[in-house]
């Protein structure tokens, strides 16, 4: 945690930087951005009984916890939206809108910041704090085009001494506060048009006559304004069959379209900020979901593991779908793809190698149940695999057993090189051959990986056909439980001298 640029926005001065726009603020439907939010000081002079979305952006990682921490308490039972982003603002981008943007970036990078800010977010309001060196003392170039770009914005300086002389943490720094809105020609959803000019132009002559309208220009105006609304609306028609056909394309589900599909219509009905953030923000969730199931990555992890990686991707599907950000997605599940298999692997085998009722006394060793010894044995004994059915003589699988044997042939599957979702599409997975085989009355068969025999009273048991598959297993397990575990050679003298 780098607290030598760490200076939290004054509350006296986070007042003074939302007064000019609290009115807008409390009108609702603003959507804010925070982007170098420290612990989020400068939020706390937001209002909070208004309809607005706020983005916050952190790039400490360290101070991000305390960060989500503060904004869950501040704005907690009110009608703000929240949503926090861990990463370096200079490198953020994205094809949402603000309405306004509060800054207080660290001095030294205040120039960067402020640049980046009027060159990404187009439209906005923008209140920045910045030390007044950087405009007073334009030294190097980056301040120089600072100082121009303000300049020709128009952008209103306010200077301010003392402003965090009792501050969390104090300097004497003279700060400058920029108030800039950044133009937008080509995008408005404010109705800045001329039809106001129509709706009067009509009261006015409606005293008049047929005769004025004659005399007028009012028939031809509004023939063609008549003609420019069926322009559109053809232009608009086919931009939503456009669409539809995309998202179909795209994502290979009618039903994924469809909810997204209607996300955009419902923006039509009464166009605003906050349904184009949201239209933007379910089009990326889309298109996130469609590098995650291309990469297949997810379908080897098991069940558990599976469910945590996609919380995960739910966090990291809030992000700007951009092609930076998707390789560094990409790099991040290679980096951690196989702590994530062993992972699985650690999962499947505490859930067939319970505790024992001694465990608490036991010493470590001793506090695993097995079949014969301290590792994961040849023959796997599973209760509770399948049920037994009206007439007494049928089986069926338990529904959560084709969870477990999904995992199990996962693992077989990385353990042999071989490929889960081949299995599955061709229904050669444990679960589906025992399912077609319980249905034909065998309870003894072979699947891929494993012998299989079920018995009534619901226990499963299955046993490897490659052993050499089980060592890898237990060889990768050894490495989480290294006192537990047995050399396999004194496993297998064991086995033979119970035998004899």
């Amino acid at each position: 945690m780098d607290n030598f640029q760490f200076y939290p926005t004054p509350s006296e001065l986070a007042q003074i930087m939302v007064k000019p726009y609290r009115a807008e603020l409390e009108r609702g439907g603003c959507c804010i951005l925070e982007p170098s939010a420290g612990d989020g000081d400068l939020l706390r002079a937001l209002p909070t009984n208004a309809s607005n979305r706020l983005d916050v952006v952190e790039l400490d990682a360290e101070r991000f916890p305390a960060l989500e921490a503060n904004l869950k308490t501040w704005f907690k039972n009110t009608r703000v939206s929240v949503r926090t982003y861990q990463c370096d603002y200079l490198t953020y981008t994205c094809a949402k809108r603000y309405t306004h943007v509060f800054m207080n970036p660290p001095f030294v990078d205040g120039a960067a910041h402020l640049l980046h800010a009027i060159k990404t977010h187009r439209g906005a309001q923008i209140a920045c704090i910045l030390n007044a060196e950087t405009l007073k003392n334009a030294f190097t170039h980056e301040r120089q085009i600072l100082g121009a770009t303000l300049a020709d914005l128009d952008a209103q300086v306010q200077y301010i001494q003392s402003a965090f002389a009792f501050a969390k943490r104090r300097t004497n720094v003279e700060i400058a506060l920029i108030r800039v809105r950044v133009p937008d020609s080509e995008f408005s959803f404010e109705q800045n048009e001329n039809f106001a000019d129509l709706k009067a132009q009509s009261i006015e002559l409606e005293g008049d006559g047929f005769a004025a309208l004659e005399t007028s220009n009012f028939i031809a105006n509004r023939v063609a304004e008549y003609d420019a609304f069926v322009r559109e609306y053809e232009d608009l028609i086919k931009t939503a069959r456009r669409l539809w056909n995309r998202y179909s394309a795209a994502y290979h589900s009618a039903d994924s379209a469809m909810s997204l599909y209607r996300i955009l219509l419902n923006s039509l009905e009464a166009p605003s900020l906050l349904k184009f953030n949201d239209g933007v923000e379910a089009t990326a969730k889309m298109a996130w979901k469609a590098i995650f199931n291309a990469h297949q990555y997810a379908s080897r992890l098991t069940t558990k593991t599976r469910r945590e990686f996609e919380n995960r991707f739910e966090q990291v599907a809030t992000y700007d779908f951009t092609e930076s950000n998707v390789r560094l997605f990409l790099q991040s599940i290679q980096a951690n793809a196989f702590d994530n298999i062993k992972a699985s692997i650690f999962e499947v085998f505490e859930s067939v190698c319970m505790l024992s009722a001694h465990s608490l006394t036991s010493t470590e060793q001793e506090r695993w149940k097995t079949n014969e010894s301290n590792l994961l044995n040849k023959k796997i004994i599973k209760n509770r695999m399948v049920r037994i059915g009206f007439f007494g003589s049928e089986l069926s699988l338990e529904y959560t057993a084709y969870d477990f044997l999904n995992d199990l042939d996962k693992i077989a599957c990385f353990l042999s090189g071989k490929q889960f979702q081949v299995l599955y599409k061709e229904n050669r997975t444990t679960a589906e051959i025992t399912k077609a085989n319980l249905q034909k009355n065998e309870w003894i068969f072979e699947t891929e990986f494993f012998k299989i025999q079920c018995f009534k009273k619901g226990t499963m048991h299955l046993t490897w056909l490659d052993e050499a598959l089980l060592d890898r297993f237990n060889s990768i397990i050894a490495e989480r439980y290294p006192n537990m575990i047995p050399n396999r050679t004194t496993a297998a003298k064991k086995r033979t001298g119970a035998k004899k």
